[in-house]
């Protein structure tokens, strides 16, 4: 059970399934919400014969009567995307104007805070309008939107190309390559941070010192415990201690 793609036929149990587990993320669910919810919709869909479609409708439709309230999306996702955005578009920069310079001076031109203006906005926008976009059915918007974007950046470079200042093309290299890393290291942390969790996974048991604490009702302490030890989430861990 794992996050899929959104544009998928909902005609077909996967598809379906997929554009579920896609609306529910995009409705602030977390991994264990959604497992949970798949979960209960496969076992209907195994015990009846019928098709999700058949059982539940639209998914979209029916993952808003899961989650009524869409999540806001967070201060900190925002800035997250706007600096992911920018030493994105810093760190490749960085490189290429060291690697086209041919070790002598990079020049930092008066553009370039138009630039990174303009990206912060356009991430910003993204992100308020993710979801909106992800589920439009012209999937040219995004592409489109990250294109115009990048094309300003460059008319920017353009129409204000008076240098400011210059750097060593090893300090834009190293610095290039450390934003690009640090990018793909949040973008991979946000992957793997909340993978949706099959609640149906068996479970590692509790160990005797565990079991002694469930037994004293000092369940939270168990719990945490359980976690320390096995890495579960916290669902896992109340499934452990029941």
């Amino acid at each position: 059970m794992t996050d899929k793609p959104i544009t998928v036929d909902p005609a077909t149990t996967d598809g379906w399934l997929s554009r579920f587990a896609a609306e529910l993320r995009l409705r602030g669910a977390d991994g264990a919400q959604t497992g949970e919810a798949l979960a209960e919709v496969e076992a209907h869909v195994a015990d009846s014969g019928q098709t999700p479609q058949e059982a539940f409708g639209d998914p979209r439709a029916y993952a808003e009567s899961v989650l009524p309230r869409e999540r806001a999306l967070d201060r900190r996702s925002v800035i997250g995307a706007i600096l992911v955005g920018v030493a994105g578009y810093l760190g490749a920069g960085g490189v290429l104007s060291a690697a086209t310079s041919w070790g002598g001076e990079v020049p930092i031109r008066l553009g370039a805070p138009v630039a990174i203006l303009v990206l912060a906005v356009t991430c910003w926008v993204i992100a308020q309008t993710f979801s909106a976009l992800v589920r439009s059915k012209n999937r040219a918007a995004l592409p489109v939107a990250l294109a115009l974007a990048l094309a300003v950046t460059v008319l920017a470079g353009v129409l204000l190309p008076q240098p400011v200042a210059t750097l060593p093309a090893w300090v834009c290299a190293v610095a290039g390559l450390a934003l690009l890393a640090g990018a793909a290291s949040y973008l991979t942390m946000l992957v793997r941070k909340d993978p949706v969790e099959d609640p149906r996974t068996p479970l590692a048991p509790l160990s005797a010192d565990e079991a002694d604490l469930v037994a004293q009702r000092r369940v939270v302490e168990a719990m945490k415990r359980y976690r320390q030890r096995t890495g579960a989430s916290l669902l896992q861990a109340r499934r452990a201690v029941r």
